[in-house]
């Protein structure tokens, strides 16, 4: 059976692409343990393609370092995929890795990850369900309670839609539709609602919300986390909630003001991200949410 040969110019590592060497201490290829965490997140978000084989250099380029012996790697891909001590569910079928030759005759594994269908998520990694990894590479983890886990993506949601509900959020009496709190003035006035009062309460603590650690695991705590999966990490964990730059900061362990500046600010002008209250961009209680697409 012939390959097709690999061609690195044709990927970039974006919104749903994640490079790893994956060549192993002794250099014949070896499957990484970081694979579960970016497994775990493109299953809990929108998906995404996983590289073996292949790193990422300073200038934003790929080069394929290839693995010499894949079918080694496979067969622990496999093996682990089906260990639930390692990861909820097994989402890959065999249609779902391809194999390439590189010029060198070494091997790169594309891996191609679905999102988990709602009754699947949240898929978590590392063992018992009920515990969700921080990401910190000491074993340390977070417990939920049964309850919680069924209430991560339950239907506290609005119909027709992914999003999930604000726990503090607005709704019309008798109606399931959400009341946007930076939209809301007082009848007969243009004058906003009051944001801080007790009504209308803007932020809530979420930065220690299992869905959204488990999310943040990928890059949490990770100071040589790519730029692209930062940006990756910082759309799931926006999407449908808005979240303050504390709040960012406690669930991927950086600086407020770091990722302020060189995330949110080039993400709001790229429209990738919106303000909760957008006519007060210097409000103290300033919050962000992934913008939706037309398409959605």
């Amino acid at each position: 059976m012939n390959n097709p040969l690999f061609d690195a110019a044709s990927i970039r590592e974006d919104i749903d692409t994640e490079a790893k060497r994956a060549t192993g201490r002794d250099g014949r290829g070896a499957l990484p343990d970081t694979i579960w965490a970016t497994y775990s997140s493109f299953a809990n978000t929108e998906g995404g393609i996983i590289f073996l084989g292949v790193e990422e250099r300073e200038d934003g380029t790929f080069h394929p370092v290839g693995i010499a012996e894949p079918d080694r790697v496979l067969n622990d891909l496999w093996a682990q995929l089906g260990n639930p001590q390692k990861v909820s569910h097994n989402l890959l079928t065999d249609a779902s890795v391809r194999c390439y030759v590189t010029d060198t005759g070494r091997w790169v594994l594309e891996i191609e990850v679905p999102r988990a269908a709602r009754k699947l998520r949240p898929v978590f990694i590392n063992g018992n369900p009920l515990m969700v990894s921080d990401g910190r590479g000491r074993g340390s983890s977070y417990r939920i309670s049964g309850e919680e886990l069924l209430d991560l993506d339950s239907s506290t949601h609005l119909p027709g839609r992914s999003t999930h509900l604000e726990p503090s959020s607005t709704h019309l009496p008798g109606s399931s539709t959400h009341l946007e709190l930076s939209s809301t003035h007082l009848p007969g006035s243009s004058t906003h609602l009051d944001m801080t009062s007790t009504h209308l309460p803007v932020e809530n603590d979420m930065s220690d919300d299992a869905m959204l650690i488990m999310i943040a695991d990928e890059v949490r705590g990770k100071g040589k986390a790519s730029k692209d999966a930062i940006r990756r990490t910082l759309l799931a964990l926006c999407r449908g909630s808005f979240l303050t730059p504390q709040q960012l900061g406690k669930l991927l362990l950086r600086t407020p003001h770091g990722l302020r500046e060189r995330f949110i600010k080039p993400m709001l002008e790229e429209h990738l991200l919106e303000r909760r209250f957008p006519q007060l961009p210097n409000h103290e209680q300033q919050a962000y949410r992934a913008k939706e697409s037309d398409s959605e």
